[in-house]
């Protein structure tokens, strides 16, 4: 089936929106898959669980892992204004963080 889907489909990316406990197999399946750029937002993400997914980009080349715990990736030519700082928000208490850091350090 994903074999299939990869072959219709040819992503360029995965972005990965699920709860903490799934994230990590949700991770390998899509390095499994080779998505060339997997982008998982989820926080929390069990420690023991991701032990396992870190190895697995090592054993290949094809993909590029980011997160999990991100906010997100921000194209800047791209971005749609949301503050004055022309950031990209996507809710998450890191966010307000460097929100402020931003903004109190110009």
């Amino acid at each position: 089936m994903r074999d299939k889907a990869m072959a219709e489909v040819n992503p360029d990316a995965s972005v990965i929106y699920v709860p903490p406990p799934g994230a990590a197999k949700a991770i390998l399946e899509a390095i499994d898959a080779e998505v060339p750029l997997v982008v998982c937002i989820t926080e929390g993400v069990p420690q023991h669980d991701m032990v396992k997914v870190v190895e697995r980009p090592q054993s290949q080349n094809k993909t590029r892992l980011i997160g999990p715990n991100c906010p997100g990736i921000i194209a800047p030519a791209q971005a749609k204004p949301v503050w004055p700082l022309h950031l990209v928000v996507v809710e998450s208490p890191l966010n307000h963080d460097q929100r402020a850091v931003i903004i109190d350090h110009p």
